[in-house]
């Protein structure tokens, strides 16, 4: 199960994602907030999925959270749900699971198969369509457990204790200041 933070970070690098579900998302946590952390305001007054992108990473870098060794797992899965969804062609989806494969690696799929397979135009099939489609599955449930966060208090009576305290690291609030 991914932390909050990699799936938030994952529906927005991979796309998944338009800037408008973003801010929704955003202004909903903070309706639920006394004091909404900055990012998250940021978040919500994003004109592009670059400003998006950056209010994200400077919640990650303001938590001192790091994204998972798996990273690239989650990615390529959200790009298969894309694909699966029709957002994505099959040499866009061969094109961005080849890039995240070079930046983050895969425990599920091999760079060099991938790489030969998808340079000579051929479709994916067989084992490596089957990994895809299993990492879009998680992906799929990742994305669901990101949207039951629009009722936080819902969202944390759900989780157990530890994404529950994930949360508050990533700092959905700031504290006052009295």
């Amino acid at each position: 199960m991914y932390p909050v933070s990699a799936i938030l970070f994952s529906v927005v690098d991979t796309g998944a994602w338009s800037l408008d579900q973003l801010r929704t998302w955003a202004d909903r946590l903070i309706e639920e907030r006394p004091h909404p952390a900055l990012w998250l305001l940021d978040l919500s007054t994003s004109r592009s999925l670059q400003e998006a992108s950056s209010a994200i990473s400077r919640g990650l870098k303001d938590a001192q959270i790091m994204l998972p060794d798996d990273m690239g797992d989650l990615l390529v899965g959200f790009f298969a749900l894309r694909f699966q969804r029709g957002q994505l062609d099959a040499r866009q989806f061969a094109a961005a699971v080849g890039d995240v494969l070079d930046a983050y690696g895969s425990s599920r799929l091999n760079v060099e198969q991938w790489n030969l397979l998808t340079s000579h135009g051929e479709e994916v099939t067989g084992a490596l369509r089957a990994v895809t489609d299993e990492l879009a599955r998680a992906a799929a449930a990742s994305e669901d457990r990101l949207r039951q966060l629009d009722s936080l208090a819902t969202g944390l009576a759900r989780w157990d204790g530890s994404e529950g305290a994930e949360l508050r690291v990533f700092r959905l609030t700031t504290p006052p200041r009295w």
